[in-house]
């Protein structure tokens, strides 16, 4: 089986696109940032067991990045790695932490000790714990058979000391991963599912996942006119940009593109949860004309006009093809 492509979290675009629209002297920005790099550091730690998967996809289906609706309540779990064999399936909560890591089960915490001093997390041991509850109650309200699930915390940070006294056996680094799942399959192999029952899973795993999206403008008190500014000219920064010939011009610089309305239009789809009205678009994209403004946009605005409909990947793979078409005729 073929492990399933793992994209960037949405979280991240997001970040990225509030960094992108906010001005350098906000002062918000240092801690939009040292958020931002939080959650870029957890997504380097899951991307880094990419070196392990593939010893693993003749033997298991594997799917990164799962978020899905709980049966115990109304929110969602999430589940960094999942892999699914004939015989059981492994859950691994990947850190991505340095320095000294304690695992104190006992009391449900996580000491870390590194050159900043001592900092104190929820215990990942739990965490994994109830995230084995959370989906073996998920498979059973989904009409599938009952199967083993082991459920472990991967340290994915080449310097990390791990400490882990009361249950050693489910903290290790992520290079015994693949000797942890040895013993796994040896241990479990009575065949709990069927090809057609696997596959099955699988296709209803990957259409169920709902991608975590986050409130960025309340959680830092920004309001929407703050990131409602005139796109700026890649090339040098201006926001003096003006349409001509279904092209943008810098008339700073004179740079020309035909796509900077188009990352524009992403950002605004990462951030906004409520609709924006075509006047005040026409004026944030240069544009003098309703019948312009739909030409322009025609391909990702909905009649709702509600940028929160666009979505950010099909606007990312038009900007790489028009990218690609002006590479060609060049």
């Amino acid at each position: 089986m073929q492990p399933s492509t793992y994209s960037r979290p949405f979280v991240l675009k997001q970040y990225e696109a509030l960094l992108r629209r906010l001005p350098f002297s906000h002062s918000s920005r240092p801690q939009i940032d040292s958020d931002y790099q939080k959650f870029k550091a957890g997504f380097a730690g899951e991307h880094s067991l990419s070196y392990y998967l593939p010893y693993l996809q003749e033997k298991a289906a594997i799917i990164q990045g799962l978020r899905l609706p709980s049966t115990f309540s109304d929110h969602y779990f999430q589940i960094d790695l999942l892999l699914l064999f004939p015989s059981f399936i492994y859950i691994g909560e990947v850190k991505h932490m340095n320095g000294t890591l304690d695992f104190d089960v006992k009391n449900g915490q996580l000491l870390r000790t590194n050159s900043e001093g001592q900092s104190g997390f929820s215990c990942p041991v739990a965490q994994v714990d109830r995230q084995k509850r959370e989906l073996a109650k998920w498979l059973e309200a989904h009409g599938y058979p009952r199967i083993p699930i082991e459920a472990d915390v991967i340290v994915s940070h080449e310097k990390a000391v791990i400490r882990d006294e009361q249950c050693p056996e489910k903290v290790y680094h992520s290079a015994r991963m693949l000797y942890q799942l040895e013993e796994y399959m040896r241990h479990h192999t009575k065949r709990m599912m069927t090809k057609d029952k696997q596959r099955k899973l699988i296709d209803t795993l990957q259409k169920m996942t709902t991608e975590k999206r986050l409130d960025l403008l309340s959680r830092y008190q920004i309001s929407v006119q703050e990131i409602l500014r005139p796109f700026p000219c890649a090339a040098c920064g201006a926001r003096d940009m003006t349409r001509r010939r279904g092209r943008w011009q810098c008339r700073s610089c004179r740079n020309m593109t035909k796509t900077a309305h188009l990352y524009y239009l992403q950002d605004l789809s990462c951030l906004l949860e409520s609709p924006i009205k075509k006047k005040e678009l026409m004026s944030l994209l240069y544009i003098s004309s309703r019948a312009t403004l739909n030409r322009t946009v025609n391909d990702f605005w909905e009649r709702s006009n509600d940028p929160s409909a666009l979505k950010s990947d099909d606007i990312e793979r038009h900007i790489a093809h028009i990218e690609k078409q002006d590479r060609r005729k060049r």
